[in-house]
């Protein structure tokens, strides 16, 4: 079974876009029985990149890895995480949000057993999608316990990390009590945080923790639907608005 493995996954990679065609356990068993007739050359490694992610295929291992940029401070974090190619035939819910994909080309390297590549390259391809598709989806929980990590910032994706702060000043003290009383609270997890804007600019604690209280002019709190329409998701679990002097 470990032979097919690399060819179960170049099939998924490779059908072209216009076929459309639906991965699933029964194309998979169709594809290992027609290549069970024939020779090819023997494949060691497949390697997919897209955007900043990046799927390597050994034997029966998947290694993915996905680069987060801080574009405050041009970092470079990376999720990586590593499982069985079988574990992806099975996963199903790939229509959830978080799911999209980037509008990047795919590039395709087959490394073959003489060490000599194939590439091809991509603009857009149903497989491919379905396939990174599918690894997110195993990825998911792994991948939110990783964003809790993360430095405070503005990040790729459009991601926004904003991590509870120990040490608080006077000024952010008496902040939080006023957000409690509205109802809008300080969360564990970096993405369930309130959205804070700092003088129309979005900002982390860390930053509002710097704010020193005489040179506040205004503190506007809500939690509600109206909320949510003029700011947006990001405004779900609450929105501050400071202004200063």
């Amino acid at each position: 079974m470990k032979k097919l493995i690399l060819p179960i996954l170049l099939f998924l990679a490779l059908v072209p876009s216009k076929a459309q065609l639906k991965i699933d356990k029964k194309e998979i068993e169709k594809f290992i029985e027609y290549n069970q007739s024939e020779s090819k050359k023997s494949i060691s490694k497949l390697e997919i990149l897209s955007a900043n992610e990046k799927i390597v295929v050994v034997n029966d291992s998947i290694f993915y890895t996905k680069e987060f940029k801080n574009l405050d401070t041009n970092k470079s974090y990376y999720f990586e995480m590593n499982f069985d190619v079988n574990d992806l035939i099975n996963v199903e819910d790939l229509n959830e949000e978080g799911l999209k994909l980037d509008k990047a080309p795919y590039k395709v390297v087959t490394i073959l057993n003489d060490n000599s590549k194939e590439e091809k390259e991509y603009q857009s391809n149903h497989q491919l999608d379905e396939l990174f598709k599918r690894i997110r989806k195993k990825t998911n929980d792994d991948f939110k316990y990783f964003l809790n990590f993360l430095p405070s910032g503005n990040y790729t994706y459009n991601l926004i990390i904003n991590q509870p702060i120990k040490v608080k000043s006077d000024f952010f003290n008496h902040l939080e009590k006023l957000m409690n009383d509205k109802g809008v609270y300080i969360a564990n997890e970096s993405l369930n945080q309130p959205k804070i804007l700092l003088n129309d600019k979005q900002v982390s604690f860390d930053e509002v923790d710097k704010v020193q209280a005489d040179q506040v002019k205004s503190i506007s709190i809500y939690k509600d639907e109206k909320s949510i329409v003029l700011y947006g998701s990001s405004a779900k679990n609450g929105i501050v608005i400071i202004e200063t002097k």
